[in-house]
């Protein structure tokens, strides 16, 4: 088990009611898992999304890692793009290795219980 993982993600403008632009005017982008897990804290902030080179609009192999918890937001997961991706044929493969996309509950989740593979996924781990 491990606390980071490699997943497809879409990048799309988050459309909360309550989304609001961050302190830079960038409004905040939603990541939709489309092979592997991520962490369903998937709503970045702008300015995040475009210092890790994140563009709405496009796909990404991403590698999410957990990091420290906030003791006011909780779990928190940092991101990094490992490269665009734009062949179709490499979607389609990489469902093989990671399984399909799908949001792990960040808050049920213990600090080192993922694992990438299909039957494997830990969502929660009892106490």
């Amino acid at each position: 088990m491990k606390n980071s993982n490699l997943a497809i993600v879409s990048v799309s403008e988050f459309q909360g009611k309550e989304s609001e632009p961050d302190k830079n005017g960038l409004n905040p982008v939603y990541l939709t898992p489309i092979c592997g897990v991520i962490p369903n804290r998937n709503v970045i902030a702008g300015t995040v999304a475009q210092n890790t080179g994140l563009e709405i609009g496009k796909s990404y192999l991403v590698k999410w890692s957990r990091l420290e918890d906030d003791e006011e937001y909780g779990a928190q997961f940092g991101y990094t793009k490992v490269s665009e991706v734009n062949d179709q044929m490499m979607i389609i493969n990489s469902e093989a290795s990671l399984g399909a996309g799908r949001l792990l509950d960040a808050e049920n989740m213990s600090k080192s219980s993922v694992s990438t593979t299909n039957t494997t996924v830990a969502e929660s781990q009892g106490g």
